[in-house]
């Protein structure tokens, strides 16, 4: 067998692999892992929490942060950390392990307010959030469709309107979204970054009242959208008219929401050049899908 790296090369090639790609949540994860192994448990700190901010769904950055926080006297912290893992992982019988070795340690001290604060955002081990964005004008007959195919997948429904005269705004509120008004411009950028304007969620679906949401595999679209180094992704957007398949379209229309994340162009408007220029990755999710109902 080939010797194993020392420790001192190891860390210094991750970090060098780090400045290159700094938003890769498993390089962090990895060097977390040296740390703790040499007992450097602050430094090991510092590292999970990045890998966490980049990736709030991995089971192992949680067990990992768990295990840190019992080496610096936080069993009860620790616990939590074994639970947000187990939540993530049912049938992980290590954090199980160690979880009830946790509840029967005493604390040895308390952390000081601000890390006590980083270690409770840590610790939030939810699921993000997602809104779906929409302009829409005299689209009463489409709209139910639309919104019927996002409303279990998103946590509010942006919808701006541009002069509807129909009962467009009447169903959008029976569907429960927040309606906002904007004067047609002849801009559909302007459009689009009105409505991203009004969305709170960690992510946007940009959809649009005659297409609907196709959810193939709901457990891989909640873990892409742990994924914070990911920038956004893009999908296909199936063609129909009647019955019949006419075209796939590649779109980027789910990204994370952020202030410099912002539409161009008055038309075919898109968010690749913004998102390009903050440099963040763009994947590919064949989980789910747009369908588009054309004329």
């Amino acid at each position: 067998m080939p010797p194993e790296t020392p420790a001192g090369d190891r860390e210094a090639t991750l970090l060098a692999h780090l400045e290159a790609q700094p938003r890769e949540a498993n390089g962090h994860l990895e060097l977390a892992f040296l740390y703790y192994q040499t007992a450097r448990f602050e430094a090991a700190f510092e590292a999970i929490a990045r890998s966490l901010a980049l990736n709030s769904g991995a089971a192992a950055a949680y067990q990992l942060l768990g295990l840190i926080l019992g080496a610096l006297g936080q069993p009860a912290y620790a616990a939590r950390a074994f639970e947000a893992s187990l939540a993530l992982e049912p049938d992980n019988e290590t954090a199980r392990h160690c979880l009830q070795a946790c509840r029967q340690q005493p604390a040895t001290g308390a952390l000081p307010a601000d890390r006590s604060a980083r270690v409770e955002r840590l610790l939030e081990a939810r699921t993000p959030t997602l809104s779906a964005c929409l302009i829409v004008k005299d689209e009463a007959e489409n709209l139910p469709r639309c919104l019927e195919s996002v409303r279990d997948w998103v946590s509010e429904i942006v919808v701006v309107d541009t002069g509807s005269t129909d009962g467009t705004v009447a169903i959008a509120e029976s569907f429960g979204a927040r309606v906002h008004h904007f004067d047609w411009c002849d801009d559909f950028s302007a459009a689009r970054n009105f409505s991203l304007a009004h969305a709170t969620g960690d992510w946007v679906l940009v959809i649009d009242a005659d297409e609907t949401l196709v959810v193939d595999d709901p457990a891989a679209f909640r873990w892409a959208l742990h994924q914070r180094a990911c920038a956004g992704y893009i999908t296909v957007r199936h063609d129909w008219r009647s019955s019949e398949e006419t075209d796939k379209v590649l779109v980027l229309r789910l990204f994370q929401r952020h202030a410099r994340i912002r539409f161009a162009g008055h038309l075919h408007e898109n968010v690749g050049t913004a998102i390009a220029e903050l440099g963040w990755p763009i994947g590919q999710l064949e989980t789910i899908a747009l369908r588009h109902a054309g004329a």
